[in-house]
């Protein structure tokens, strides 16, 4: 299966983010992935977009720290979440803004009275 993500491969202008397509791996063991729904970006990843934010991973990465989703698939291990469950993650950084694989420590369960558009984190 493949999926399209959005990647920072060098400083510069908005003009560098690329969309790329690439095989979505299975989740690992205590991962789960979620199909991102929404995804917070933010004057960090302008920073990070320009080469002045201190602890920015090594380009070429996908700029973003939070996401609402919904659970696709569980990896081995996995019993705290559904499939089909509406989640929130706090990430480092997303590795893209339409899929992804996340390790339990980082996802959290979104209450169903919270929108997807209400249920990122506001700094």
């Amino acid at each position: 299966m493949k999926y399209k993500h959005v990647v920072l491969p060098r400083t510069g202008g908005p003009t560098v983010l690329q969309v790329v397509e690439d095989e979505l791996p299975e989740p690992g063991t205590n991962e789960v992935r979620v199909k991102i729904l929404a995804a917070g970006v933010s004057f960090s990843e302008v920073l990070m977009r320009h080469g002045q934010y201190p602890g920015a991973p090594p380009m070429p990465f996908a700029p973003g720290y939070d996401m609402v989703g919904v659970v696709e698939k569980r990896g081995p291990g996995v019993s705290a979440f559904e499939v089909g469950q509406t989640v929130a993650a706090l990430t480092s950084l997303l590795k893209n803004l339409q899929m992804d694989e996340f390790n339990l420590l980082c996802v959290l369960h979104l209450r169903s009275e919270v929108t997807m558009q209400d249920g990122g984190f506001r700094g």
